[in-house]
């Protein structure tokens, strides 16, 4: 199998169905998927989804959307505040009816008991991690930039993952001038990546600037864009 050689997984109902195919166009590079669906009489449309993560040359993943060490730090402060609790007497003074003695614990024991909550909410928020970020081009109408972000749990791996969030950006085709493959210095390195150029110079959208893919995705990306929107097929 070639480097622009794809497997390719697929699930339909037949003629006139709705049909879904998923591809992995590039060996060596996981991260990208191309997410094909039949849209009524229009045919296919292409998404090109980047995941967080990328193929290190042993072959090991490389992850980039997982716990770091201030997470574990806050679910280790979480725990500690918890164990610090009095649940016993959380129990007796919250029964049915005892509402002032309710009161009076959850006084007695508010900074911890609140300081606890904060974490819980900061952690959860730290744990709503990117999935990944996807281009899709529409012929004759334009291009859709998205991004989707799911909940991240340590050792816990699943086919079916929790989307919590995908936003969205459309830009109509009679805006756009031209998608590119630029370059940019990084700190003490060079990063590749695909612009969108609007027309009159009124601004630029770049794809993918999270997940930060290498060449040979936004390559393929590329070409796959100038053949839907343009017209325009490589000779490769």
């Amino acid at each position: 199998m070639s480097a622009r050689e794809s497997s390719t997984t697929g699930s339909g109902q037949g003629d006139g169905g709705d049909c879904k195919r998923v591809q992995q166009p590039l060996m060596g590079h996981a991260e990208l998927q191309i997410v094909s669906e039949r849209v009524g009489d229009q045919g296919w449309v292409d998404e090109y989804r980047v995941y967080d993560f990328r193929t290190l040359p042993s072959g090991r993943i490389a992850r980039s959307n997982r716990w770091g060490g201030w997470d574990w730090l806050l679910a280790s402060a979480i725990v500690w505040l918890l164990w610090r609790v009095d649940w016993d007497a959380s129990r007796s003074a919250c029964k049915l009816g005892s509402w002032t003695g309710c009161l009076e614990h959850l006084q007695k024991h508010s900074p911890t008991t609140f300081l606890a909550a904060f974490f819980i909410l900061v952690l959860a928020g730290r744990s709503r991690m990117r999935m990944y970020q996807s281009i899709t081009p529409l012929p004759g109408l334009g291009l859709q930039l998205s991004t989707t972000k799911y909940l991240a749990i340590p050792w816990v791996h699943t086919s079916t993952p929790i989307v919590l969030s995908t936003s969205k950006t459309f830009i109509p085709l009679s805006e756009i001038s031209t998608v590119v493959i630029n370059e940019g210095l990084t700190r003490w390195s060079v990063r590749y990546f695909l612009a969108v150029v609007q027309r009159g110079g009124t601004g630029i959208h770049i794809a993918f600037k999270d997940v930060r893919p290498r060449h040979a995705v936004l390559r393929e990306v590329y070409h796959g864009i100038r053949e839907q929107l343009f017209d325009e097929w490589a000779d490769d």
